[in-house]
């Protein structure tokens, strides 16, 4: 399963902003190999839709955030990138559960 679903993304990006760094993550878990679609942590076993609708009980079930690997690896990631590019203006982002990791990444890379 090739991760290059925001490959177009970065390629309108640089287009904006040739000077930029930009880091959009592949996820690393192929869920469904025939539909492509990558995760970065498992998906969780089906859950009753109000269970995920309400914010506290997705956040007690671990449903908002990412496994503290995963979380670990993406900031090693971004903190290689800004070491290669220093100085770069930098944009790092994702979709999906790649946005809510970098979200949580934001806090733990300088």
């Amino acid at each position: 399963v090739p991760g290059d679903g925001l490959v177009p993304a970065a390629e309108t990006l640089r287009k904006f902003m040739p000077e930029t760094a930009i880091v959009l993550p592949e996820a690393p878990v192929v869920a469904d190999e025939a539909l492509g679609l990558l995760v970065w942590w498992p998906l969780p076993e089906r859950r009753p839709i109000e269970e995920v609708m309400d914010a506290r009980r997705a956040r007690e079930l671990g449903l908002l955030r990412a496994p503290a690997g995963t979380l670990q690896r993406l900031v090693a990631t971004v903190s290689w990138v800004g070491a290669r590019f220093k100085g770069v203006p930098l944009i790092l982002g994702g979709f999906s559960q790649g946005a809510m990791l970098v979200a949580q990444a934001l806090a733990s890379i300088r």
